[in-house]
């Protein structure tokens, strides 16, 4: 359910569906209601009145030691198969029945096991909105995996969604990708399905300044204490990586160097057990709101070191004017310059040398910071980014009667 707006595939999902809707598309919805992202249909605000329907079913895509070993005996994607559900296929066919769609936009890989539900019960054109390459993902996480068994479980799995993933790229009738390198890769791996590059976009960028000199959210020259702020869902795994590294190769380091500094850790899902690991670092848990969170800090960090396609908390922050220093792979997919949108670190003392010039430049912080804003509008404007996807699948529509 793209609610609450907490993590990246929420807001992409959201971002995308009300911007189409401004462009005079309807909308139903169906989701999978998940333990771990579970929703109660009547917490939904009013701004979710968009949506023409919005149907839910409960499935338990929960990682199972059991399942996870009954798995090995097959020769099916354990990534996949969780999201497979019976109750959601006969859903899905009577939505279809009931209704002669246009088309059908499966949000991640983790949906295609619907694409033969989908041709037999509708004539709608499938479009495969792709968040990441999932197996990407994977094989950077198994890269970085350090104990053996683990390791080798991972690149078994890796080995098996990397040929699922395969295997779907000519079966829906277009690909919409978030970043062109992902497309790119997806052409590698031999897709002749069309491609259409869409990034996420971004909704009601403020246009004004926050930054100028006495502004109520301007940069302070010099603060007691200067802080240093992650977002992100942590039960993704790249973020929990991502977070356990730069805490445990970056943070005490720079810390005994800049004592005024703080470093505040927010996100779905925290594991309880880092509410004590660190006494060094104040973890928030889940934020109420996650655009207050990124306001309320002088700089954002995202050193991830897996995963792939698009991280938006990076185009988030950026839309709100804050400097977000990140790694080549947090970066992917964002096309911004170095020490001109954001900064750019891959190592420990990178990443403290980013933070170090922004806490004694604090001129040249804003001056990334309102580049950074500008860059977003530039090139993740809702507006523009639903007209060229509209004019899109009218396109599929008309070519592919």
């Amino acid at each position: 359910m793209p609610f609450p707006l907490r993590d990246g595939e929420s807001v992409a999902v959201h971002s995308l569906t009300t911007a189409m809707v401004r462009q005079h598309c309807e909308y139903t919805l169906l989701v999978m209601n998940t333990p771990k992202h579970a929703v109660n249909r009547n917490e939904l605000p009013e701004t979710y009145q968009y949506y023409t329907a919005i149907h839910t079913v409960d499935v338990d895509t929960d990682v199972k030691i059991s399942g996870a070993f009954f798995n090995l005996f097959t020769k099916k994607s354990y990534h996949i198969s969780r999201f497979d559900n019976q109750a959601f296929h006969e859903k899905l066919i009577a939505l279809l029945n009931e209704t002669d769609y246009d088309l059908v936009q499966l949000e991640t890989l983790f949906l295609t096991p619907y694409i033969e539900t989908i041709r037999k019960h509708s004539r709608a054109k499938i479009v495969l909105r792709a968040h990441n390459v999932e197996y990407e993902i994977w094989t950077r996480l198994a890269a970085q995996t350090t104990f053996l068994p683990k390791k080798y479980y991972l690149n078994f799995l890796v080995k098996r969604l990397k040929a699922y993933e395969i295997a779907q790229l000519n079966r829906p009738d277009l690909i919409v990708g978030i970043t062109a390198r992902d497309n790119e890769h997806y052409t590698s791996l031999g897709c002749k399905t069309p491609l259409f590059v869409s990034p996420c976009p971004i909704n009601n960028i403020n246009t004004s300044d926050s930054t100028k000199q006495g502004g109520e959210n301007s940069p302070k020259l010099r603060t007691e204490i200067w802080k240093i702020g992650f977002l992100g869902s942590l039960d993704w795994l790249p973020n929990k990586e991502a977070v356990e590294w730069f805490i445990d190769e970056v943070w005490e380091k720079a810390r005994v160097r800049n004592p005024s500094w703080q470093l505040n850790i927010a996100g779905r899902n925290t594991p309880d057990a880092w509410k004590t690991r660190w006494q060094t670092v104040n973890v928030v848990g889940e934020v109420a709101d996650a655009q207050a969170f990124i306001e309320g800090n002088d700089v954002m960090i995202v050193p991830i070191l897996s995963g792939s396609g698009m991280r938006i908390k990076i185009i988030e922050a950026m839309a709100l004017q804050k400097v977000v220093v990140t790694t080549t792979i947090g970066a992917e997919g964002i096309d911004a310059v170095h020490q001109r949108d954001f900064l750019l670190a891959n190592t420990p003392d990178e990443f403290i040398t980013c933070l170090e010039y922004c806490f004694h430049n604090p001129q040249k912080q804003q001056e990334i910071a309102r580049r950074a804003k500008c860059f977003v509008k530039q090139h993740f404007d809702a507006e523009e980014i639903a007209k060229q996807l509209m004019a899109q699948y009218k396109r599929l529509l008309v070519e592919n009667p």
